[in-house]
């Protein structure tokens, strides 16, 4: 078994070297042996950024939830996390969720190098039981912020911060 899944992994990268010599994109490949999640996370050390699927082989029987694999490098993972569907959408209205912890204020300065770069605006939200401890998170982000060449919008709102977060999105979707 260990044979035919090394051989379908160098399979994989054969490819995916041949799509970045085809478009001139500089890379590095790997073929590590162990739990998924934790390879990938031991690996990101040395990166900028990990780029994973929204779900592995099974993407077309997607629920819209992430894979267990996904899920894991997420909470794992100690650098950003940028997770993709099989089908690639432009990056129009970024939304970081703000919170002010540490986690938050490291996924803030790739929100910012990513919106710089792109030359998108940043929408913040900031959840908390009270206006006065949300006020005063957003100044925190609105100070970052300001020495970004961003345009940045700052939303307070109240309630359980899983659920507010996808109700915020699925608000603007409309």
């Amino acid at each position: 078994m260990r044979e035919v899944l090394e051989e379908r992994g160098k399979i994989i990268l054969e490819d995916f070297s041949e799509r970045c010599r085809n478009r001139g994109i500089k890379h590095q490949t790997f073929l590590d042996m162990g739990l998924i999640a934790n390879e990938i996370c031991e690996r990101s050390k040395v990166a900028d950024l990990v780029i994973i699927g929204h779900r592995g082989i099974n993407e077309e029987f997607s629920t819209g939830l992430l894979g267990t694999t996904a899920e894991s490098i997420t909470r794992k993972c100690p650098r950003p996390v940028f997770v993709s569907t099989r089908k690639f959408k432009a990056i129009e209205r970024p939304l970081l969720a703000y919170d002010g912890s540490q986690r938050a204020s490291s996924a803030m300065e790739s929100a910012a190098e990513f919106c710089t770069v792109l030359g998108l605006s940043l929408t913040v939200l900031t959840i908390a039981k009270e206006e006065q401890i949300a006020k005063n998170i957003l100044q925190q982000a609105k100070n970052y912020l300001s020495s970004y060449a961003i345009e940045a919008r700052y939303e307070i709102d109240r309630g359980y911060p899983e659920q507010k977060i996808i109700d915020y999105l699925a608000k603007i979707r409309l």
